[in-house]
């Protein structure tokens, strides 16, 4: 069966908040009320907001305070189409529209509804330079409305399929700890170094820092290479992502020592103050992927034994993330750069090969179920999808739902 279309307009009074005035410190300064931005919009339940605001910052500017079940959607920037149920009473800023409740439709149902068109906004909000969706848009955007019961059992279907995917991610994240937290408890901080491992500047074990060429053939252009060149989006996750390339000119030939390769180590010399530095290992690379002029790749002394693994857990290390970043060079909000030079006068600690090998086995054991589980995310996106499409076209079978 087949629900009617409704606009949110007919149903909501939909409204935004407003930000007051950051030159009055009293507007802020021991707030009690909650106000939210669309950067808090992570979750289903929006428990707390990242800052507040005083009664006075609230009634000297267009901020609005909302009752709990309100469900609020983000109309600009990176978060757009990003949404939440409020489960407190909250102000918000002008970036959130808001849907506050109403008895035709149940806040967890909107909410799926806003998930599922997720998309929709992005693709409604691009075009300027601001990414946004209007109030007028949003008011005659249509969505499917069935009886209210219907709603709730359609939400309660929803949910625990959401919930299967979200512990899926959750044990991504409880997988990706437990790497680090060993790595903490076999060697220590790097920095304080309390188990007094050797140290050793990374000249003495590099034999070289091999670099590429950022050349890239004319967007829209169809004569182009074999080969693709690497984005510095390629690594900054701290994962190899070899989509992240682009495409080459078609009379380019790349040296042999340009290519990618299994079992390289990559790290990012120019980037954000946040991101520079980033390393990561390739498991597995396309055989046409090329490095650019600001990835290096790691070449090292045959002399010294090592651990690519060790060493990439290294480098990833907080402490040494922020020594990579205080050893860049840069000022204000421009490209930050790591000079070869200092980067092979770094110091790290070194610990016997034996030991680095006894947590490169580790995590290697480890990484297989962080791969049996991207499985199990993909299976649980992929229905979580699946069943939201569904459920909207009125293709589920409810009867059995409490």
């Amino acid at each position: 069966m087949s629900y009617p279309n409704k606009k949110l307009g007919d149903l909501f009074q939909i409204s935004s908040g407003g930000t007051p005035s950051r030159k009055n410190i009293e507007y802020y300064e021991n707030g009690t009320i909650p106000w939210v931005k669309t950067g808090d919009l992570h979750n289903k339940w929006l428990v707390a907001a990242s800052e507040n605001i005083s009664e006075a910052g609230l009634s000297n500017s267009s901020a609005k305070l909302y009752s709990e079940g309100t469900v609020l959607l983000a109309m600009y920037g990176a978060t757009i189409g990003a949404c939440s149920i409020l489960n407190i009473d909250a102000a918000t800023n002008q970036a959130c529209a808001a849907f506050t409740p109403t008895e035709e439709v149940e806040p967890e149902y909107l909410y799926y509804v806003f998930k599922a068109n997720k998309q929709n906004f992005v693709r409604a909000g691009a075009g300027g330079a601001q990414p946004n969706i209007s109030g007028k848009f949003l008011k005659s955007f249509e969505i499917p409305l069935p009886p209210l019961f219907i709603q709730k059992q359609i939400a309660a279907v929803l949910e625990k399929a959401d919930k299967l995917r979200q512990q899926s991610q959750q044990m991504e994240q409880e997988l990706n700890s437990l790497a680090q937290s060993v790595f903490l408890d076999m060697f220590g901080d790097p920095k304080s170094n309390p188990k007094r491992w050797q140290k050793k500047p990374l000249k003495n074990i590099l034999e070289k820092l091999v670099g590429g060429k950022s050349l890239a053939a004319p967007e829209q252009h169809t004569d182009v290479s074999e080969y693709r060149v690497l984005k510095i989006s390629a690594v900054t996750s701290g994962q190899y992502n070899p989509l992240e390339s682009k495409a080459l000119p078609a009379d380019y030939i790349p040296p042999k020592e340009h290519f990618v390769q299994v079992n390289d180590l990559l790290i990012s010399r120019a980037n954000t103050t946040e991101l520079v530095g980033a390393t990561t290992m390739v498991f597995d690379t396309p055989e046409n992927l090329l490095l650019p002029d600001k990835l290096w790749k790691f070449q090292w002394k045959e002399s010294e034994p090592l651990s690519q693994i060790f060493m990439w857990k290294l480098l990833s290390s907080k402490a040494m993330r922020h020594r990579l970043s205080e050893i860049s060079s840069g000022s204000g909000g421009s490209m930050k750069n790591i000079s070869k030079s200092k980067l092979l006068e770094l110091e790290v600690i070194f610990p016997d090969y034996e030991k680095q090998m006894e947590y490169e086995n580790f995590y290697l054991r480890l990484r297989d179920q962080m791969l049996l589980n991207k499985e199990y995310i993909s299976q649980a996106e992929g229905q979580f999808k699946s069943l939201m499409q569904r459920a909207f076209k009125g293709e589920l079978d409810l009867k059995d739902v409490a």
